[in-house]
């Protein structure tokens, strides 16, 4: 088994990129949250989870009412619809199920992922921009921000700040939206802000091409084995990035990661450089472009 890490690029920047840095705090910040969340909420989920099946074993043919199971979270919904009734009709609909059934949603939606992320089934436009500062646990986070750092951190020297802004939180709405064309799953909530990064990683590719990325690469059998650095040339190693995310795309339907957000934020991210390179909002640097 092995890992790649990116850990910088030879590209001089002017300027120290402080909503880079903002941007990565606040996703520290809402992860240590989250933990501290999960913590808090999981004796009450685990309660009121012990409470509907205690129910259900009392009467198993006893239905959730539709109307309140519409109101749960879309994947507490779909979790629970063998035991949802058709319709109010139903003589199979039961009062006290229907109130564990509401708790255990409630509690669950306390839950910072479920609260931020984009999940197609419900979409809320705000989650659009809120699920790109969530993650799923912290070596999902720090691999995003190792990319977001060194991405960010060049771009954000050439783009006027509110262009790069705006190249950051597109590139992730574009993400959110493709993932939820494609995904067999919209039920559950999209998190990460590798939607976005891919959108810095197409305006890097566009902007320096020429700019060699440094590669830490650890080798690990069972037990490490050993670790070594590469560089290559950004017009080599990001379309090859791209065409494994699109491959993946198709192929790997199994997978927890979001391919299609990769892919959307990709896009979205060459149709707003060429949108900033036209309207003047990127800064040239002839030594790495």
């Amino acid at each position: 088994m092995f890992f790649i890490l990116p850990i910088g690029s030879d590209q001089a920047v002017y300027t120290r990129p402080y909503i880079t840095y903002v941007i990565a705090a606040l996703c520290v910040l809402i992860q240590i949250w989250s933990v501290m969340a999960a913590d808090r909420h999981a004796e009450a989920i685990d309660r009121t989870a012990r409470a509907f099946f205690a129910e259900l074993q009392l009467d198993e043919s006893a239905r959730i009412d539709p109307d309140a199971a519409a109101t749960l979270p879309a994947n507490v919904r779909s979790e629970l619809a063998p035991w949802t009734a058709e319709s109010l009709d139903d003589p199979a609909v039961d009062e006290a199920l229907t109130e564990v059934a509401v708790a255990f949603g409630a509690t669950v939606r306390q839950l910072p992922y479920i609260k931020l992320g984009y999940v197609p089934a419900d979409a809320r436009p705000l989650t659009l921009l809120s699920y790109q500062v969530v993650h799923g646990g912290w070596m999902h986070l720090i691999g995003n921000l190792l990319f977001l750092l060194i991405a960010g951190g060049v771009l954000e020297c050439f783009w006027r700040s509110w262009a790069y802004v705006g190249l950051f939180a597109l590139s992730g709405i574009g993400g959110a939206l493709l993932h939820g064309a494609v995904t067999g799953d919209p039920t559950m909530p999209l998190v990460g802000a590798s939607g976005a990064i891919a959108g810095l990683m197409a305006g890097f590719l566009m902007g320096h091409a020429r700019t060699r990325v440094h590669l830490l690469v650890v080798i690990w059998l069972f037990v490490f084995v050993r670790s070594f650095r590469v560089s290559i040339v950004a017009m080599y190693l990001i379309p090859i990035w791209a065409a494994v995310q699109l491959w993946s795309l198709f192929t790997d339907g199994g997978s927890t990661v979001s391919y299609g957000a990769h892919v959307g934020g990709f896009v979205a991210g060459l149709v707003l450089w060429f949108a900033a390179d036209k309207t003047g909002l990127i800064a040239r640097d002839a030594g790495y472009s």
